[in-house]
């Protein structure tokens, strides 16, 4: 990144970014220990919430990544 692209505007996305990042692994260590379904309230299997939460975090990193110039399309408009 050149200097001055991040301006102090720019700490509220990259915090959130942060936290996606850190929730996202949160999912992804508790997954590797806990199996993803679990029998639901009527004796269907569902997929246990750590599941849901792990691909929504990834999802918004993926929008936020792209405010914040993190990937290779974004950052050519801003370089």
């Amino acid at each position: 990144m050149p200097a001055g692209v991040f301006a102090s505007v720019d700490q509220g996305v990259l915090a959130a970014y942060c936290d996606a990042y850190a929730r996202q692994q949160q999912a992804t260590t508790a997954l590797k220990t806990e199996p993803i379904t679990t029998k639901g309230s009527t004796g269907q299997m569902v997929l246990i919430p750590w599941v849901k939460l792990q691909s929504d975090q990834a999802r918004l990193m993926v929008t936020l990544a792209a405010r914040l110039g993190l990937d290779p399309v974004s950052r050519a408009s801003i370089m």
